[in-house]
Formats: C-alpha cells, structure tokens, sequence
C-alpha cells in the first residue's frame, strides 16, 4: 500500500507494463465513469500499467477493476483548498506514482502539469466541458469575478497548449481551443460490452412508460415534459424519472408534482440499474433548453443509451448536433423542446404507432453498434498515447478484433 498525503492508502493493483499513465483529478471521483471507466480502463487494455489519483469514490463498497491503481490523497474540505493547499498533495501523490504519462482532467491541474514536464513527464489534458463558457456562468463566483476566471481559464489553457504532449476532448467545439496535431476528440459513446447481455425487451411488451435519466434540473425541460403529460390523450402514461434534483427545481416540490402526474422519481441510479429501467420504457427524453452550455455539445449520454436499447428518443430542435443525429439515422423525433404541446403531440404519435417506433429503436441500436460506440473512441485514445510515446503500438489488436466482431 503507498500514501499520497497524509494517512491515506491507495487501493488495488497494476499491470506489469514498463510503461505508466496516471490519471489524475481534483474534483472527479477515483471511479468516475469517464476517467476511470472509459479512459484509464482504456490504457490498461492497450497494456500500460494504469493509475488513477483522486481524492474520493463515489462508491467506496464496490471493488477496484484489478487493472487500475487507485492512489487516494486527502480530500479538501473546500473548494478554496482545492486550489491551494490540495495542489500540493496532489503533486507529491503524482511524484509517488512514478509515472511517464500523466493525463490531467481539470483545468486547475494546468499548474501541476507545467511542473510535471519540468520534471521531464509527458502531459495530456482531458477537458469534457468548456471551462471558458463555464467560467462565466458559475453561480458561487461573484459576477465581477466570472470575467477574471475566464480570463484565468483561457491564460491556463493556452499553457497547456503551448507545452503539453496532447489533448483529449469531449466535442469538437472543444477541441479547437487545441493544436490539432496533438488532439482526439473521445466522446463518451457507450461501451458494447454494457450492452452485450442487455437484449432490449420487444417494444410491445413494454409498459406503457417513458422515462429520463440523468440530472434533473430547468435545463433538461423536466417542467415542459410534466405539462405535456397533462395532455388528455396521455392519461396512464407513466414517466419515470431517475438522477439528483438540482435545487433549482425544489427536490420535494417536483416530486410531488411528478407523483400527481402519474409519475415516479426514482432517485439516484447506478449505471446497470438505470438500463434495466431504460429498457423497459417506450420513450427516452433528451430534451435541453438550448443555453450556452449545451448547444454545443455532440453527444448525449442518455440519448445515446436509450438507442443501444431500441428506445426510440424525443429531442429538441435547439440543440444543432443531437437534432442533425437523430434526423441522420431515423431513431426518433424532433419537437421544439419549449412548446409542452408539441411534446405531448411526439408522445402520442409514438405511443399510438407503435411499430413505427420499434423501426425508429431498431435504427438507432445499429447506428450504436455500427458506429456511435466506445469501442471506436478508444482507439483514438490509444493511438493518442502512441502518437506521445513515440510508437505505433498503442493499438490493442486483441481489442481491436474483438470491436470489430461484436455481435449484440
């Protein structure tokens, strides 16, 4: 067991490969669903030795993949110290790793990534959010100091570009910010081997439900899909809801709201659990008010969930990317997500052709298998760390004949 700051053990094993990549986050948990599910199991199947350094878990009682170290260091107490005093536990849990690779997943890590290279690492920069726009609609900075963050975020990342070994990013709209030689863009598709044993039930043996999954807030037009509900036509649809309800929609409130309706609040829900209620629906919304943080976004987790399952999805017109997919592969309807009438409209048009709806499943479960899945994100990934390390042989050709006879 090695330490990272004071009393704190690390977790679990590594591989045996000489080669090391680190992945490290101040704020995400050790098990967080991208960086360590996606991109560090990513490394560990291409044969690196792989670490994660983080300073908590979202769920502590499940084991550690075997293939992936955990080093834990003291979680800060505050955001303050988050950016203080965390920075330097940080820094020493990153020294003891001893690692060549260190893939960063915050923008206030820039600063240790910089010591890093000093120290003659190689440094890689994830960023799935735009921290520059986030910067600016941060609700506990003060509006005069939202300008100076921002400003702070684009000096950081333009460090980052200047000296760092490469970039992954979430979107495209990202990754312009990026030299484009030393930049992926690895999406969070979803992973064929969730998928595998989870046989979408037949469409006419599914309840009469409709579901959402993920954070419940205004933004995802939880309010406009309870007034569609209200419809006539749409009395004993049931609409499940799962994921934490933001404050902005006043947790009890919205429950009981959603209860009146005919609906049900779920709570939170770990991955496996939420896709065996997914399956189960005959709707999956997508649905976001089309603000600055999302209209640029490329993929949507849940959306793109529901289509491995044979869901077919309503999303809305303001969101460019999410409405060019589902007009490209046929697997749903566009309604303009402000208008709960033309929600309840897709709602009905679905649910009265139900065959109809089982085609548009059908097409969106071959578009996952065929293309929109993380199998194929990896490689970029792993042909990303090859690219850094000087080889061609980040590839996994194991991987890679297993992703391209995946039968689901």
């Amino acid at each position: 067991m090695r330490q990272a700051g004071p009393d704190v053990p690390t977790a679990g094993a590594s591989g045996k490969s000489a080669i090391h990549i680190c992945h490290v986050s101040s704020a995400h948990p050790g098990d967080d669903h991208r960086m360590n599910g996606r991109l560090a199991r990513a490394a560990a199947s291409a044969g690196y030795r792989t670490s994660v350094v983080s300073s908590w878990l979202l769920d502590p009682t499940k084991q550690p993949d075997p293939a992936i170290e955990l080093v834990m260091f003291v979680r800060p107490r505050s955001r303050a110290r988050r950016f203080t005093t965390a920075q330097w536990h940080i820094l020493q849990a990153c020294r003891k790793t001893n690692a060549q690779v260190f893939h960063l997943h915050d923008p206030d890590l820039i600063s240790i990534g910089l010591i890093l290279k000093l120290l003659g690492k190689r440094v890689v920069y994830d960023v799935h959010e735009d921290y520059r726009m986030k910067a600016r609609t941060k609700s506990w900075l003060p509006k005069w100091a939202r300008p100076l963050a921002t400003l702070y975020v684009i000096v950081l990342e333009w460090l980052a570009a200047t000296f760092f070994d490469g970039f992954t990013t979430a979107s495209e709209y990202i990754a312009r910010y990026f030299p484009a030689r030393r930049t992926r863009v690895v999406r969070n598709l979803p992973n064929l081997e969730h998928f595998a044993a989870a046989e979408p039930l037949p469409f006419n043996s599914r309840p009469n439900m409709v579901g959402t999954f993920g954070m419940v807030d205004a933004a995802r037009c939880h309010e406009e899909i309870l007034a569609a509900l209200q419809d006539r036509r749409l009395e004993g649809v049931e609409f499940r809801v799962a994921g934490p309800v933001r404050p902005d929609l006043e947790r009890s409130n919205f429950v009981r709201r959603l209860e009146a309706a005919g609906g049900k609040y779920l709570g939170f829900m770990r991955y496996g659990a939420m896709l065996e209620e997914l399956r189960a629906c005959r709707i999956c919304f997508a649905l976001y008010r089309p603000l600055p943080d999302y209209r640029v976004v490329d993929v949507s987790g849940k959306m793109l969930d529901a289509m491995a399952l044979e869901v077919p999805v309503v999303v809305g017109s303001g969101i460019p990317a999410l409405r060019r997919l589902v007009e490209r592969v046929g697997c749903g309807v566009v309604v303009d997500e402000g208008r709960p009438e033309a929600i309840a409209d897709a709602m009905y048009e679905l649910l009265k052709e139900p065959e109809r709806a089982a085609e548009m499943g059908r097409r969106g479960r071959k578009a996952v298998v065929e293309e929109l899945n993380w199998q194929n994100e990896m490689r970029k990934l792993q042909e990303l760390y090859g690219q850094i390390l000087g080889s061609r042989s980040a590839r996994n050709p194991k991987l890679e004949d297993h992703a391209a006879h995946q039968n689901l």
